[in-house]
């Protein structure tokens, strides 16, 4: 689990009005494609729409509901 940031991006469709600058606080989990960890990753990220740090306990059960529904993706040993 690791931490990061958003970026925060506003436009009009014509194009003017542009603006950027840092978002939100996100979390991150990585976990490797299998339990052999023979290459590759899987990556969730969580982020905060009132700009609070995500739970951990909140990423992991999401991670659990979702992985599992990712094709190749292979948990079982």
């Amino acid at each position: 689990m690791y931490s990061d940031r958003t970026i925060s991006i506003s436009f009009r469709l014509d194009g003017s009005d542009t603006d950027s600058g840092p978002g939100v606080p996100a979390r991150a989990l990585t976990v490797a494609r299998d339990a052999e960890d023979s290459g590759g990753s899987f990556e969730v990220v969580l982020w905060r729409a009132d700009g609070g740090v995500p739970d951990d306990a909140v990423l992991l059960r999401v991670a659990e509901k979702v992985l599992p529904t990712v094709p190749g993706w292979a948990a079982e040993g």
